[in-house]
């Protein structure tokens, strides 16, 4: 579903105006809709949860798989299978977060360990420092 155009359900369109930008919904009205988020257009994107609702911050709309796809730094051709890809992407570390730890881990003791054995030679990813 990469649905660009999903509204904002009728209840949240009333109050959609009301909600500051990177603010959610339950700033207008407490103990309502604590995961839904009108994002803010300066500002880094909110976690992406599982269960929660990224809403454009001037647009009346949720964002697109392929809206939040980029925000969780996923490849646009990742297959989800069965899932919502909300779901995934909120129950993962984005790609290029676990890139970035992998690669401090390595740099920082983990090829002292592996210095000279055949499996790094052979098997292990090239890494180059950027």
């Amino acid at each position: 579903d990469d649905d660009c155009s999903v509204p904002v359900v009728p209840c949240d369109d009333a109050v959609f105006d009301q909600v500051p930008p990177g603010s959610n919904f339950s700033c207008v009205k407490p103990n309502w809709r604590f995961n839904s988020i009108k994002l803010h257009p300066n500002k880094v994107p909110n976690t992406i949860a599982a269960g929660s609702c990224l809403y454009h911050y001037k647009l009346h709309k949720r964002l697109s798989d392929r809206e939040l796809r980029l925000i969780g730094s996923f490849p646009m051709d990742y297959n989800f299978a069965t899932k919502k890809a909300q779901w995934y992407i909120g129950m993962s570390v984005p790609p290029i977060m676990t890139a970035q730890i992998s690669w401090q881990i390595y740099k920082n003791g983990f090829r002292k360990y592996v210095a000279g054995n055949e499996w790094q030679t052979n098997n292990a990813p090239q890494l180059t420092e950027q």
